[in-house]
């Protein structure tokens, strides 16, 4: 087991990458303590957590939070901490997606792009800082292709995620001196939010996005699995990955190649 004693929160831990990462962090042995808007008594979060309780044996639970709140954060990560004895690694993947023509965009759009995965990144990225600096400790945050590459209709969220990347790295750098170890990860998988997002879509566009992910994927032309991502954390919050820092990971099928 990669992760047995390790004590990490994993922020929207009830859906897609961040459902994924709290069962395979619980298989690997760690404590894991998921956080969403969801109450811990929703019907997601107790799946989550029951499922997660019978892969591991370390300590597992969920709590209510909002990202975009400091406070709230700052509040929540005090008693994760608390309950895992610790933190070693956080995996912030809670985010949500925007599709929309870019001259139709108003600053509600922008500003609920950017409370959500620059400040929600930066809100927690802080909030574990404080009790990582003692003694290290792993730091993945959820950027996009849309922040690196050219996404139609998501400018919004392509400009948010680019930001996750810019200070992922600027934190990277500075906080190297307490040990602390930041890296971003674009993915390209289906996950709940996208079948929602798809669903919502024309066959005409949905077409149009099938084709787009047929010619940039290379290596199946089709997107990947939640559980893709969630290896990835396994290894980022891992040891093996020890060496490793500032550095922007695609889990795409090849769709970043080069950047």
């Amino acid at each position: 087991m990669q992760l047995k004693g390790k004590k990490i929160i994993v922020t929207g831990g009830v859906t897609g990458i961040g459902k994924a990462t709290v069962l395979a962090m619980a298989r690997e042995g760690a404590s894991v303590v998921s956080t969403s808007r969801a109450t811990p008594d929703s019907d997601r979060a107790v799946s989550v957590i029951n499922a997660a309780k019978k892969l591991g044996n370390g300590k597992i639970t969920h709590l209510q939070m909002d990202v975009t709140q400091q406070g709230e954060v700052n509040a929540v990560f005090d008693q994760a901490v608390e309950f895992l004895g610790g933190l070693d690694a956080i995996v912030n993947s809670a985010g949500s997606e925007q599709q929309k023509p870019t001259e139709d965009l108003v600053a509600q759009d922008l500003r609920e792009q950017f409370e959500v995965h620059v400040l929600g990144t930066a809100f927690t990225n802080s909030a574990a800082c404080r009790h990582m600096k003692g003694k290290g400790g792993s730091i993945i945050n959820y950027s996009s292709y849309a922040g690196v590459g050219c996404m139609p209709m998501m400018a919004a969220y392509g400009a948010a995620k680019a930001g996750v990347i810019a200070y992922t790295r600027v934190i990277a750098k500075e906080w190297a001196q307490y040990n602390i170890r930041a890296n971003a990860v674009c993915p390209a998988v289906i996950s709940e939010m996208a079948e929602v997002w798809y669903a919502e879509m024309s066959p005409e566009r949905l077409a149009e996005i099938k084709a787009w992910t047929k010619s940039v994927i290379p290596l199946t032309g089709e997107l990947g699995k939640p559980q893709d991502a969630a290896n990835l954390n396994v290894f980022l919050a891992s040891d093996m990955s020890n060496y490793m820092t500032g550095q922007l990971i695609g889990v795409d099928g090849g769709m970043m190649m080069g950047r």
